[in-house]
């Protein structure tokens, strides 16, 4: 642990602080193994998974379905439908990553040793995850389930909001006192 990571620790428990210093440190982690070409494995994938969420949210918990802001059309129909309830809702839903996670790897380590932190989290962050129907993820699944361009992946289903982000909310690789900030 470097000496700023132990002063933002010291400094500041709360939980977005020791949030802030854990995804820099898997952050740092990444970049390492994608610099030196190790093959994707599903360790990494379930760290980049943590990451991307952190991007989106601030922390690391599970992501919430019923608040996360990223939803197709028919997963907010089915968010809305105060007529079943929310345990049989949810079962319906997913989560989605926009880009699959083997490619957000496969982009890391084409980068090289060139690969900064800062690349890394702009490739976390430039396709968010989505929250769509199990039906909607079964058609993603059909011929695109490990790689592929996210406008194809998401071709069929319908959309209020771009795939493509524009950036992360919270930032992994910022040197302020209390850790990540929002962007």
């Amino acid at each position: 642990m470097t000496e700023a990571m132990s002063k933002k620790i010291k400094n500041d428990t709360t939980l977005a602080a020791l949030n802030a210093v854990k995804a820099e440190i898997m952050l740092k982690c990444i970049v390492e193994i994608a610099r030196i070409g190790a093959p994707y494995s599903f360790f990494l994938s379930k760290m980049i998974w943590a990451l991307a969420n952190y991007c989106q949210s601030g922390n690391f918990s599970r992501e919430s379905m019923r608040t996360w802001s990223r939803a197709s059309i028919a997963a907010e129909a089915i968010r809305r439908d105060e007529t079943k309830s929310w345990e049989w809702r949810r079962k319906q839903l997913t989560f989605e990553h926009a880009r699959p996670i083997a490619d957000i790897y496969r982009l890391m380590v084409e980068r090289g040793e060139c690969l900064t932190m800062e690349a890394a989290q702009a490739i976390l962050a430039e396709y968010p995850p989505v929250v769509v129907t199990k039906e909607e993820n079964a058609a993603i699944l059909k011929g695109m389930k490990k790689t592929g361009v996210p406008e194809q992946r998401y071709a069929h289903i319908p959309l209020t909001f771009p795939l493509q982000s524009g950036g992360a909310k919270f930032c992994i690789v910022c040197q302020t006192k209390r850790g990540s900030r929002p962007l």
